[in-house]
């Protein structure tokens, strides 16, 4: 494929990093191993303290920039202040923990170019330990319609698969830096309103899972933030339909945000979104009564049958 634009590149692709040394030249091999190569790499140090600006800087690539924040911020932040340096008509997104399908740009390149209403494409996923080894096979629902009615109560994506239209994200306000956990869903939910939103059947991304990912505080202020967004859904919706399943959503969110305040010994937390759990759908008490008695599959199984 020889797509340019001006001699600048088509695709920027945007890095976070704080601290992320142990993963981060994997990342960076996946990006130089593209069979796509206008691209650039906008890396933004989010004030390391560890090896990762030496390793990104040790790759001799002038498609390889580097930038430097003034203040350590969170992740909405950082991915927002990195916006202001892109230079491509799209963004994928891809962090040091993560590594990128050798087809992936070209692949999702081809998707733009045919569909000029589309703002965002992700893709099956394969989720990845320490050791590189595949724990689990990501399979994403695809169509537009669905994934619209669906980030109504849950986010259908993964987000080191996700490539945007910038055009389409500038449109629409771009990064909000109310969330500091999650910005990519309330961007995916926003785009989803004015454009089309799609997944690919095809494996183009591995997300990384390990025990250095999130902090349970950060966690729970994720899942903080996840309520706040699908209360504001559940208020702006009438069909009956999507009530239903926002509540549920709602629901299971807050028992989560039950369990990370317990595992810091917060107990008035705790007990406060168990009662907001059990008021979001009554129907989760079976599933407290039980929590001593079953598997974790048999947990993941009867949370989906709420």
């Amino acid at each position: 494929m020889t797509i340019t634009k001006n001699n600048s590149p088509l695709v920027s692709i945007l890095m976070n990093c704080y601290n992320g040394e142990k993963f981060l030249k994997n990342s960076l091999l996946s990006i130089l191993d593209q069979t796509y190569a206008n691209w650039e790499i906008i890396f933004w140090d989010n004030l390391s303290t560890d090896k990762s600006a030496d390793i990104f800087k040790s790759f001799k690539d002038d498609r390889f920039k580097y930038y430097k924040a003034d203040n350590h911020t969170n992740l909405g932040d950082a991915r927002a202040l990195a916006w202001n340096y892109i230079r491509g008509d799209y963004v994928a997104i891809l962090d040091v923990d993560d590594m990128a399908n050798k087809v992936r740009i070209e692949t999702q390149l081809n998707f733009f170019i045919k569909n000029k209403n589309l703002a965002a494409i992700g893709s099956y996923c394969e989720i990845i330990n320490e050791d590189n080894k595949i724990i689990l096979n990501q399979k994403l629902p695809l169509k537009y319609l669905e994934l619209k009615d669906l980030l109504l109560w849950y986010y259908p994506f993964n987000s080191v698969t996700v490539m945007y239209n910038k055009k389409c994200v500038d449109d629409v306000g771009g990064y909000n830096n109310k969330f500091k956990m999650i910005n990519d869903y309330d961007l995916m939910l926003r785009l989803s309103k004015k454009f089309e939103v799609i997944n690919v059947s095809t494996f183009l991304g591995k997300n990384r899972q390990h025990k250095n990912n999130l902090s349970f505080l950060m966690k729970l202020d994720g899942q903080l933030e996840l309520l706040e967004l699908l209360k504001k859904n559940l208020s702006d919706t009438k069909n009956v339909f999507f009530i239903k399943k926002i509540k549920k959503s709602l629901s299971i969110v807050s028992l989560r945000v039950a369990y990370y305040s317990l595992k810091n010994i917060n107990i008035p937390t705790f007990l406060k979104y168990t009662y907001l759990s059990i008021m979001f759908d009554i129907r989760i008490l079976k599933f407290i009564f039980t929590f001593s008695k079953k598997s974790k599959e048999e947990y993941i199984s009867e949370l989906n049958t709420i």
